[in-house]
């Protein structure tokens, strides 16, 4: 036998050879010998590489601004620190070593044991991602969000194990095992900071309707337990630019907060230990354009932190005003302020009840050219009044009780008329006649003889709208001397009001309109009226109304086309019948209903305010900046909602509506329609617009579509389609396709008769180019997987306006 000693051959690589010899010699008994030659050749080999166990250490990240990441290297191993120095990896003959296979703790691998893996090569561990090379460098990124991980606290620990195989350049391979060691370091969870206020928090303004009258509310949630066993909470204020740090530790002797720090204008801090939920109040800042900002984290006992929780909101003061125009055509210019827009009004419409009084003041200030004037126009809408209820159109004319009241320093003529009685009209015109000018101005004489007459039996009896016309050139100035008439007015205003609408008429250039919005029902007198154009302020001549042009500026506004009145609410249209109307809905009282409210209401509500009337004329409608609504309403319409989430509303007639630039909501009703998702040049915005057909839009009509994208707009059917989810959608919607348009005609049963249709060109769309097939199933499938079609109302719940767009699917 021969022994080798390795140590002494290990120089010979794979391949080498090395031969030596020796003479052995026998010798017998006798002692006769021989002797022979013996050749040894040994042959090298290649020996394979070790493997070393490497090691590495990562903390978990207190907060999200800090990267629980970690580099190193399984081949050449590097020192981590103590307790995690690795020893390289080796081969005897100093071959290139290369990791050919991983794998993680669930048994998962990447690599194929033979060949090297690649750079960056990506597997999940239990606890974080190792992204490694083929020449032993990695990354490793630890998941902060692991359930285990976050509940680990501080002197913890969780370990991620990778086994790993490294070859040489001779096929032999090693393994190991790489461990990663997570230290814990619980931090307290993040409060969570809301302006309460904000009821729209995605669109990040905050309104002075959603303020109200209770400065701005806000909260905080947080860890009671945290904060009780020696953590404190830190609230960081900017308000209108002024900053309020402070800090909030819980009293155990009070067992309530303590607040330290710089207070700038907080107030009513409260504090629920069982929810863990601070309220406090911040003044409202002084402007448009300002913010208000809060920040919040906690800190536990042991000084860990936790990451920062933020709200914040642009102060938007601005509050809704309305614009009333007349019956005619009209140009109506707004602002920057929030507006309702009524682009139409008819004062006294025929064929209702009423109860209708006329004060007319007729003290020393008005003069006697003026009285004169004024008992002409008052004859007019008298005469007026009496023409509708003898027209012979006119089924079911109602009934129409007059009072006309004369006051100066006091009481002059009550005179009480049914304009159907006859004589009434001569009755009426001897009461004219009779005015004459002199004396103070005593409002409450007037208005206390009113509310006697609409308590009256006759007028009790007469249930129909009860409206005053308050019809004065001056202040009241009797009974009483410095405030007492003002407040003797006031009182007897009051108790008028509560029978009556009452509408105030200025007359001249000289009345203070803050005087007379105390004596109006809803605060908006007619003001500066011109004494010949009496008639017309109160019961215009043209009953019809106007084609309009309404162009609003800045603010979030609401614009009505045409007259804007309720089949329930007979006798009142406009702001009287919004205001009239938000009443009967909400359940407030009329008295309480703000323009605010009405605004709010018509947001969340609009559909219900898409009303037409076959009197309704084409309307020129521009929202330009904001989120607006447009109702066109009957006629033939141009809507424009310039920049901003704008919903648009046709109506009936032929109309062209513009969404503008931003997501927008288009729903044409019935009519010859265009719908431009963007602008008019430049219909796609690449912004996710709707375009939404009724029930009212299957008139045998067709619409345009302009600047369809598939892969951002979506065509919305689902109040469209009669029971489509019993049927096949092929038998709702076919296809066809001409000159790069795609033609969808819908049948709205699906049943091919008795309902009518409604036809939809997309314009320089086609669908059958775009999804490769002309095949309506195939083309309805593709559209409802692009979410550029829904057909079900199901869908998704309700979203309120300008809050939807910004969740992709759903319109409002």
């Amino acid at each position: 036998t021969y022994d080798i000693d390795n140590a002494l051959v290990d120089f010979l690589a794979e391949g080498d050879t090395i031969t030596f010899s020796f003479d052995v010699t026998v010798t017998d008994a006798n002692g006769a010998f021989t002797t022979q030659t013996v050749t040894m050749t040994i042959n090298g080999t290649n020996d394979g590489p070790t493997a070393n166990d490497d090691t590495n250490v990562v903390n978990e990240a207190i907060n999200d601004g800090i990267t629980s990441a970690i580099s190193g290297e399984v081949i050449i191993g590097m020192d981590h620190g103590a307790g995690y120095q690795d020893i390289a990896d080796s081969d005897p003959e100093n071959q290139t070593l290369n990791v050919v296979k991983v794998e993680n703790f669930n048994g998962d691998i990447i690599g194929d044991g033979d060949t090297p893996i690649g750079n960056n090569i990506v597997l999940v561990g239990e606890f974080g991602t190792l992204t490694i090379s083929s020449d032993g460098s990695y990354n490793y990124q630890l998941d902060d969000n692991n359930a285990v991980i976050n509940e680990l606290d501080d002197g913890e620990i969780e370990t991620d194990t990778f086994n790993y195989w490294v070859e040489d350049t001779q096929n032999q391979q090693a393994m190991a095992t790489l461990t990663i060691t997570i230290n814990g370091t619980r931090t307290p969870n993040a409060p969570i900071v809301t302006i309460v206020d904000d009821n729209n928090p995605d669109n990040g303004i905050l309104t002075a309707q959603e303020i109200g009258n209770n400065d701005v509310q806000l909260s905080a949630s947080i860890d009671h337990d945290e904060l009780t066993s020696g953590g404190f909470v830190t609230l960081t204020i900017l308000n209108d630019g002024v900053e309020s740090i402070l800090t909030l530790t819980w009293n155990s002797n009070t067992n309530s907060l303590d607040i330290t720090g710089v207070q700038n204008s907080q107030s009513d801090f409260a504090y629920d230990a069982n929810t863990g939920m601070i309220t406090w109040t911040e003044s409202t800042p002084d402007a448009t354009g300002d913010s208000i900002t809060v920040t919040a984290t906690q800190t536990d006992f042991a000084g860990n932190e936790s990451a920062e929780s933020t709200d914040t909101a642009l102060i938007d003061l601005r509050n809704y005003e309305f614009i009333v125009g007349g019956p005619g055509d009209d140009v109506i210019d707004g602002d920057d302020q929030h507006q309702i827009v009524i682009s139409d009004t008819t004062s006294v419409q025929p064929g209702e009840n009423y109860n209708l009084a006329f004060i007319i003041d007729t003290s020393g200030s008005m003069g006697t050219s003026a009285v004169n004037t004024a008992a002409a126009q008052l004859e007019l809408i008298f005469n007026q009044l009496l023409n509708n209820l003898n027209d012979p159109n006119n089924t079911d004319p109602g009934t129409v009780n007059v009072l006309l009241i004369e006051f100066d320093t006091g009481l002059q003529q009550s005179i009480s008329v049914n304009l159907a009685d006859p004589g009434a009209i001569t009755t009426l015109e001897a009461a004219l006649n009779a005015l004459q000018n002199g004396g103070w101005t005593n409002y409450q004489s007037a208005f206390n003889a009113a509310s006697d007459w609409f308590e009256s039996a006759p007028i009790l009896a007469n249930v129909g709208s009860n409206i005053t016309y308050f019809i004065t050139d001056g202040r009241p100035t009797r009974p009483g001397s410095g405030s007492t008439p003002y407040n003797q007015a006031v009182i007897a205003f009051n108790e008028l009001n509560a029978l009556s609408f009452v509408q105030a008429i200025g007359l001249g250039a000289n009345i203070d309109t803050n005087i007379l919005e105390d004596f109006d029902s809803l605060g908006m007198p007619l003001n500066n009226v011109d004494v010949d154009d009496l008639a017309d302020a109160i019961l215009s001549t043209d009953l019809l109304p106007g084609s309009d042009t309404v162009n609003t500026n800045g603010g979030d506004d609401i614009i009505f086309g045409d007259l804007v009145e309720f089949d329930s609410i007979p006798g009142l249209q406009a702001a009287d019948a919004l205001t009239q109307y938000v009443a009967n809905q909400t359940g407030q009282q009329l008295a309480d209903v703000s323009v605010n409210d009405i605004s709010i209401y018509i947001q969340s509500n609009y559909r219900e305010f898409d009303i037409s009337r076959t009197d309704d004329l084409g309307d020129t409608l521009n929202g330009h900046l904001g989120n607006d609504i447009i109702f066109g309403q009957g006629g033939n319409d141009t809507l424009n909602g310039g920049s901003g989430n704008d919903i648009l509303l046709g109506g009936d007639g032929d109309d062209i509506m513009i969404g503008g630039i931003g997501q927008d909501l288009l729903i044409g009703g019935a009519g010859n329609d265009e719908l431009y998702g963007g602008e008019q040049l430049n219909p796609d915005d690449n912004e996710r617009d709707f375009f939404e057909w009724g029930g009212s839009s299957a008139d045998g009509s067709t619409d345009t579509v302009f600047g369809f994208n598939h892969q951002i707009d979506t065509l919305d059917l689902s109040d469209l389609l009669i029971n489509e989810e019993n049927g096949n959608l092929e038998d709702f919607l076919s296809f066809s396709f001409s000159g790069g348009d795609t033609t969808i005609t819908i049948d709205a049963d699906g049943l091919g008769s008795g309902t009518d249709g409604v036809t939809i060109v997309l314009d320089g769309v086609d669908l059958s180019s775009i999804y490769g097939s002309s095949d309506a199933s195939t083309i309805i499938s593709q559209l409802i997987n692009d979410e550029a079609l829904i057909v079900d109302p199901n869908t998704s719940p309700f979203i309120p306006p300008y809050n939807q767009f910004d969740d992709g699917l759903n319109p409002p």
